[in-house]
């Protein structure tokens, strides 16, 4: 009988093993499907900006940071402050920067006049200057906070696919691939499936996840001193296109969405996904969808919109560096669902979502996830 049982060995898993860790000596089991997990190659710590003011998922984001930030300090681990600017193309844009400005008391709009000193390179009519973004070497990250759970004595069992979980108010048995495990409570992050899982314990979303595979290129010159993003499109906003400084001089440009591979996603998800295709929204969903993938989810579009804040660079100058796998989410009414997605069980908590903003954000989203198993609140 373990204490606590975590679904997922991401970042997000290894968080809330070490903050329930550091609430009480337990026995604290980690279901993972790969040792791949944890590791990310995305440097870029993104900000809270998109997030409402004072919102939960504006704090999670903002304290996840923050926690990021001190970790790295206390395990000397390279990072660096340098900041975020979302350039605006037109005054229309330079009216969306005002509005998002209210969120982040922090952050500044800049003329185009002061954007040009911040980064003679990028062009734009204007930005917003967020502060607290920045990039860190997050395989460092990944494994200081590996070693740190090991260490607290929490098991980890690798290639564990759940099968079936039985819960009660008290206590519950997931089952995988590789046998059945008790525990009084469990955490389902295992964010691709999460949804899934949630399921198994008779929990439902209006909500379907699409995998995506984003790539990820490398600049040799260096150019800039900030993160240079522009306005993120209305229709998918999850595409995240973003130029950024690294640690060895370059730059790391990303993410494209890698065409064939989101055709193949449409057709499989035409072909398997039933319950959906019952659904009355469902012609309108996957119009949605491929609207979305043929607008904005092109390698031409991801170019052009690199080329619209960072115009010097060309096509040439793209290495592939690498790719990652990430999830849109769509809800069956065919709408893109984006912020945080929380579902509070009987002796459980899950994070259904984790928006592209708080990929990094790991640190306050486990210990949220261990608060809300122990003290309930109403999660959205």
């Amino acid at each position: 009988m373990y204490d606590m049982i975590i679904v997922g060995g991401d970042l997000t898993g290894l968080s809330a093993a070490k903050a329930f860790h550091e609430r009480e000596e337990a026995r604290v089991l980690i279901l993972a499907q790969s040792a791949e997990e944890a590791y990310s190659e995305n440097n870029m710590i993104d900000t809270e900006i998109y997030a409402r003011k004072n919102t939960v998922e504006q704090n999670l984001v903002k304290q996840g940071h923050e926690e990021l930030y001190r970790f790295c300090d206390q395990h000397s681990i390279p990072y660096k402050k340098c900041g975020k600017l979302i350039v605006a193309k037109d005054e229309k844009e330079v009216e969306l920067l005002h509005f998002l400005q209210k969120n982040n008391e922090d952050s500044t709009v800049l003329s185009q006049e002061e954007l040009f000193e911040q980064e003679p390179f990028a062009l734009g009519v204007g930005a917003l200057y967020i502060p607290s973004a920045g990039i860190v070497d997050y395989k460092k990250v990944s494994l200081a906070l590996l070693q740190e759970v090991k260490e607290s004595g929490a098991e980890i069992r690798y290639d564990e696919k759940v099968k079936s979980i039985v819960e009660g108010k008290k206590s519950v048995v997931v089952e995988t691939n590789n046998g059945a495990y008790y525990s009084k409570k469990y955490i389902n992050c295992e964010e691709s499936q999460s949804d899934k899982v949630a399921k198994l314990s008779d929990y439902y979303t209006d909500i379907e996840k699409f995998p995506l595979q984003r790539q990820y290129y490398s600049v040799e010159e260096a150019k800039l001193q900030h993160i240079v993003s522009p306005v993120p499109s209305a229709l998918a906003p999850f595409l995240n296109i973003y130029v950024a400084p690294t640690f060895n001089g370059g730059m790391e440009v990303g993410s494209s969405i890698n065409e064939d591979h989101d055709k193949g996603n449409i057709k499989e998800f035409i072909s398997n996904i039933s319950s959906i295709r019952k659904a009355s929204s469902y012609k309108g969903m996957i119009g949605t969808y491929k609207k979305a993938m043929k607008d904005v989810g092109s390698e031409e579009y991801f170019l052009e919109q690199v080329q619209t804040v960072i115009p010097s660079i060309s096509r040439e100058d793209l290495i592939p560096r690498f790719t990652e796998q990430d999830q849109a989410v769509i809800t069956t009414d065919g709408q893109f669902r984006e912020g945080f997605f929380f579902i509070n069980g009987e002796c459980s908590a899950h994070v259904v979502q984790i928006p592209y903003y708080g990929k990094k954000a790991s640190f306050a989203i486990g210990q949220y996830l261990v608060n809300q198993v122990y003290e309930p609140t109403l999660l959205s």
